[in-house]
């Protein structure tokens, strides 16, 4: 870094006050460039600014050429242009042999407009003895076109260099994982800060430091210098260690870090959008970022902490996570970087995370469980005991699971396919949609057709198994089932065939009688059939009929249908509701469960899970969820994301413990998704 100053600096300035709050301060370009020089500009050329841009072009193919030979086009932004200009001879004052000519847009541009780009220009003359900038050239008004010529950088934007490291590593991609890549991210971050300590140990704050304002030299050194100065500012002359002017800096560089590590944009209109996979990220963030300079936090521009978290706790090293939410000023740890020398300091500490390879991968994340039940056990136990009842010939059976919405009847019985399966028990599953009522046994189809599709990743002697029962049992019929049924034709090793037609009636009847018989056909002692159907109040009458016809078929052995639904949904003059009527007069063996909300002390227990904290710990914040969702399992689930996305349940890097604000959570209101689902039950919610 090289630490001579000018001799005149621009702080020595008379600043007027609606510049001093545009962060633009004016500076006589005579204190810095030779009016006297002689220039020979193209007034016939329009050259338009811009703030992002490429900047390694190798040939002309790159770009297309303006005018005469040696002028090429490189990037037009929504502001502004820029283009190269070979410059073999150095006559326009360069020092790479190339030249950029930097142009607003508008051939009227306010006054505005050309404020920052002189500003821009003064601020890279002032900065013309440091590393981390390139050198300003000239300057230029003319035909009303406002330009300024720079020195020509060699290498490509940060941006573009992380869209290639990231599109030839898997998404999975950690620090530990590839040392090659481990190495180049260290020092790129490291470069990237030092550079940054120079401009602001110059007296310089950048203010709008993103990945597209960055240039990196593409060789082993990933050298590093800023671009895009036209918000930049100097800071006081009294208090050059002005913490409050270098905070947008030190926030933005904790967003650099993320987007270099997870590849994704840090900005919120841009974020899950890979940096590797889009093109046009530059032209439509640069108006945002201009409307934004000087009007509002710096924060309010990125995505959020916990998004951040969640992107980089598998991935680096818990003392690099640490490090980049203090720099983004995340409540999740009480340190604050007070300017880039301590951040630099502590990426070159040789005790740092360089050499700490511990990654947590769950840190910080909350953690619903998919393979646990709170307050069921005793149905668990109810549903188990019927259907270890089946491999004994038995007839047909049926469990009804009813319930309200969010008590868990869905989670509860897949719960029990997952025990079942592992038992040997064929285990298949469909839901019925509000929406798809005019289809008639789509649901039913859809079951089936993914019982056949794990019968045919099951093995040839399975498969051949099945086969040789569904002929037994269907004969030249199981081509009426393979026209509804698609992976019924993969078993069969037969293509769909069209069915003799016949009446309405014999038709139905025709398809009752084949399921029937391929349900007796795939339903043995040794492997019994669960069929789950979820939300029946929302069953067509075909498929209520089917079901009905194939539980009353004394010849069905071995199997057990399982129906969910929500009791409050259903009236007297319902189909289900006559449904029913009708296996309970014909004496079907049904046991019926009714799920309500659990206790406070299941919520706990979900509760601790979820954040792994002991229950004890977690009573607290317990009380409170119970207060507000009446143990509604759903209601819980959605009210700590909540919690969760607000900020008001957040892990504590410091402590590396889960930390909330009781007062905050008592004000909460009831999210409006939720309010849809538990409209007919909110009145009856307990007050303790």
């Amino acid at each position: 870094m090289t630490k001579k100053t000018p001799e005149k600096t621009p702080n020595e300035q008379e600043v007027n006050d609606e510049q001093d709050q545009a962060g633009v301060l004016p500076i006589d370009p005579g204190d810095y460039f030779d009016q006297n020089d002689n220039f020979d500009f193209d007034e016939s050329i329009v050259i338009d600014s811009v703030a992002m841009m490429s900047l390694e072009i190798n040939s002309a193919n790159d770009g297309h050429t303006i005018g005469e030979s040696g002028r090429y086009f490189v990037h037009e932004g929504s502001l502004c242009q820029i283009y190269r200009l070979d410059d073999p001879e150095k006559r326009y004052g360069g020092e790479t042999g190339s030249v950029a000519m930097k142009v607003i847009n508008d051939q009227f541009p306010d006054e505005k407009d050309i404020s920052r780009l002189e500003n821009e220009y003064n601020v890279l003359r002032y900065l013309a003895n440091r590393d981390a900038a390139g050198g300003a050239l000239n300057q230029t008004l003319r035909n009303g076109a406002a330009a300024i010529y720079l020195d020509w950088l060699d290498g490509n934007t940060l941006k573009e260099w992380i869209r290639s490291f990231h599109s030839v590593r898997a998404s999975s991609w950690t620090m530990n994982s590839d040392n090659d890549g481990r190495k180049k991210i260290l020092s790129v971050v490291k470069n990237t800060t030092w550079s940054l300590l120079d401009i602001h140990d110059a007296g310089v704050v950048h203010n709008n430091i993103r990945a597209d304002h960055i240039i990196i030299k593409t060789d082993e050194k990933c050298s590093i210098k800023f671009i895009s100065f036209g918000s930049a500012s100097f800071l006081p002359r009294s208090d050059k260690n002005s913490n409050t002017d270098k905070r947008k800096d030190l926030i933005s560089l904790g967003f650099i870090f993320y987007e270099i590590i997870s590849g994704k944009s840090s900005l919120h209109t841009d974020h899950r959008q890979p940096l590797f996979l889009t093109s046009d990220y530059s032209s439509g963030s640069e108006e945002v970022s201009s409307v934004e300079e000087g009007q509002h936090d710096a924060t309010q521009l990125y995505v959020s902490h916990i998004e951040v978290l969640s992107d980089l706790a598998s991935r680096i090293p818990i003392s690099f996570m640490k490090m980049i939410m203090a720099l983004i000023e995340s409540k999740m740890t009480a340190r604050r970087y007070q300017s880039v020398n301590e951040v630099y300091q502590d990426l070159d500490h040789p005790n740092t995370f360089l050499n700490n390879s511990e990654i947590r991968p769950y840190i910080g994340k909350i953690k619903f469980p998919h393979d646990k039940l709170f307050g069921r056990n005793d149905h668990l136990s109810s549903i188990m005991n019927v259907c270890q009842r089946m491999n004994s010939a038995r007839p047909s059976e049926m469990i009804l699971v009813s319930g309200h919405s969010g008590t868990g009847k869905s989670t509860l019985v897949n719960h029990v396919g997952k025990i079942l399966v592992k038992m040997g028990v064929n285990f298949t599953s469909g839901k019925f949609d509000q929406l798809q009522q005019a289809k008639p046994l789509s649901t039913i189809i859809d079951a089936f057709d993914g019982y056949f599709s794990e019968v045919m990743q099951s093995g040839q002697d399975v498969i051949n198994k099945t086969k040789t029962s569904l002929l037994k049992a269907l004969g030249s019929g199981v081509g009426v089932l393979t026209r509804i049924i698609p992976r019924l034709c993969a078993v069969m090793g037969i293509s769909a065939t069209d069915p003799v037609q016949i009446g309405f009636n014999d038709a139905q009847n025709r398809l009752k009688y084949l399921f029937e018989s391929m349900i007796s056909a795939i339903a043995t002692p040794s492997q019994p059939l669960v069929l789950f159907l979820d939300d029946l109040q929302w069953a067509d009458i075909s498929s209520l009929q089917l079901i009905k016809s194939t539980l009353t078929n004394s010849e069905n052995k071995c199997f057990l249908c399982i129906g969910s639904y929500r009791e409050n949904e259903i009236s007297n003059d319902h189909p289900f509701a006559e449904f029913l009527s009708d296996i309970i007069t014909r004496k079907i063996p049904i046991t019926k469960i009714e799920l309500g909300n659990i206790d406070r002390t299941n919520v706990n227990a979900l509760v601790s899970d979820v954040i792994c904290t002991p229950e004890l710990e977690t009573k607290p914040l317990t009380d409170i969820v119970y207060r507000k969702t009446g143990g509604n399992i759903l209601f819980v689930i959605q009210f700590l994301q909540s919690l969760h996305s607000e900020g008001l349940l957040l892990f504590s890097l410091d402590s590396e413990c889960w930390k909330w604000d009781s007062a905050e959570i008592e004000t909460k209101t009831i999210p409006n998704d939720v309010i849809r689902l538990l409209v007919g039950k909110i009145t009856t919610l307990p007050l303790h």
